[in-house]
């Protein structure tokens, strides 16, 4: 999904605390259950539309200070949390839940310069579960990120190292009854945008490599029973993208954008016989770029998706393609959000070619008070598999808030409910999910 962004400018100070003082009070997105897939990429266009957006305006009363060390300042905090799940290894019967304690401890190190930013970032997630040992997680992120502006241009590049936990609604997550499934992904990036006039440019490369940890078959009990292998999940992806903008006014801008990767698999078969999945995937698309105004702010992109296979006993599969992200600013106190995609995802462990997913996502975010903000939010996910009969249907709905009281100290509450159905797989069960999460964050 495209998010529009700002560079570093006389605003780049308000957004690094503003960035600060959401991930000082609420756990690190990076470090929750995830998906194994590729970063998004961006736009093209910077806009100073951000303090229209509840979530992430800066409020410079609650914003964390840091401590200068040099030329840096550096933003140290931790945050822990005490919550329930009643059903932690997604079984369709003979559930289990517990309590679970969850401890985020992170640092961020920050230089700035008139037109220089630096960042490094370091965070982790241990998530322990009563008496049941099997359901530990554990996540941690290591990046660094740096950027300099040019009159009209900039130039951008990091890295990332994180361990991450694959969320069990995951259409690629191991049949039965398993043991959490955690995976290494590995990135290196740069990008260059470009800014004169009415049109803009970007270009961007990226190399990701995704190393997938073996993990347990369970009993009902929660007992350990065989080792699932998931050597042959490996796989690297080289990926490049080009995109180009017009602005037709101050409000409305077209593009058009062309992404092509390359995926290699580290084993070439999934079993004897049976071809991994490795091959070429190209994405066209175009749209429009709505800039901020008094209403409106986002990007809405179709076109179309193609993905080819090495292996001749593959089939390519193409289809409609759909990147769209809009924010709605219904009042200076409320922000309505929607995102919508339709794009093609690996499935190697589901006997199938991959899977074309639908996914629609609606949100909204009010701040009751200076600082307190709550959000509700509801996702859709339909996955049609090529090569098998499965489909995946999957429903998400949260609802949260968090309280900021002073620079240091914040609290948070959410809830969470998943419904994952199955359809013609009897290997893959069908389950439902609840959790609840309540916690605390000192930044220091």
């Amino acid at each position: 999904m495209i998010r529009p962004r700002r560079s570093t400018s006389r605003l780049s100070t308000s957004l690094l605390a503003s960035s600060l003082f959401y991930i000082g009070c609420c756990p690190a997105a990076a470090q929750d259950a995830a998906l194994p897939r590729l970063a998004e990429i961006e736009s093209v266009a910077v806009e100073d539309g951000i303090d229209l957006d509840v979530q992430e305006r800066y409020r410079s009363e609650f914003a964390p200070v840091g401590y200068p060390v040099g030329s840096w300042r550096i933003y140290p905090a931790v945050n822990a949390s005490l919550g329930w799940d009643n059903n932690l290894f997604g079984a369709q019967d003979e559930r289990t839940s517990a309590g679970f304690l969850q401890i985020e401890p992170m640092v961020a190190a920050r230089l700035s310069a008139s037109q220089l930013e630096v960042a490094l970032d370091a965070s982790g997630r241990l998530a322990r579960f009563l008496n049941q040992p099997q359901a530990r997680e554990n996540a941690y992120r290591l990046a660094a990120f740096a950027r300099h502006d040019l009159s009209a241009s900039s130039i951008e590049g990091g890295v990332d190292f994180e361990q991450l936990v694959e969320r069990r609604e995951s259409s690629e997550f191991p049949g039965g009854r398993v043991a959490p499934s955690t995976f290494l992904r590995k990135r290196a990036y740069a990008t260059f945008r470009h800014q004169s006039g009415r049109f803009g440019g970007l270009a961007t490369v990226d190399y990701t490599m995704f190393n997938f940890r073996d993990t347990d078959a369970l009993t009902a009990a929660g007992e350990p029973v065989a080792r699932i292998d998931q050597d042959v999940r490996d796989r690297n992806t080289l990926r490049g993208s080009l995109r180009g903008e017009f602005s037709v006014g101050p409000a409305l801008a077209l593009f058009v954008q062309g992404t092509g990767s390359s995926i290699d698999y580290r084993k070439d078969a999934i079993a004897p016989g049976v071809p991994n999945l490795g091959g070429s995937e190209y994405t066209v698309l175009g749209g429009v770029v709505l800039r901020p105004t008094s209403l409106f702010q986002g990007s809405l992109g179709a076109g179309h998706v193609t993905r080819k296979y090495r292996s001749a006993d593959l089939r390519s599969i193409g289809g409609f393609a759909v990147n769209a992200d809009v924010r709605y600013f219904l009042t200076p106190l409320v922000t309505l959000s929607a995102q919508a995609s339709r794009t093609i995802e690996e499935a190697v462990l589901q006997g199938a070619r991959g899977y074309i997913s639908n996914t629609a996502t609606l949100r909204a975010d009010y701040e009751l008070l200076r600082p307190l903000l709550i959000n509700v939010r509801a996702s859709y996910q339909h996955n049609d598999f090529r090569s098998s009969p499965r489909a995946d249907r999957i429903v998400d709905l949260g609802a949260g808030g968090r309280y900021q009281a002073n620079r240091h100290l914040g609290l948070d509450m959410d809830l969470s409910y998943v419904s994952r159905s199955v359809s013609r797989d009897p290997s893959a069960s069908s389950f439902d999910e609840f959790r609840l999460r309540v916690g605390a964050a000192y930044n220091f």
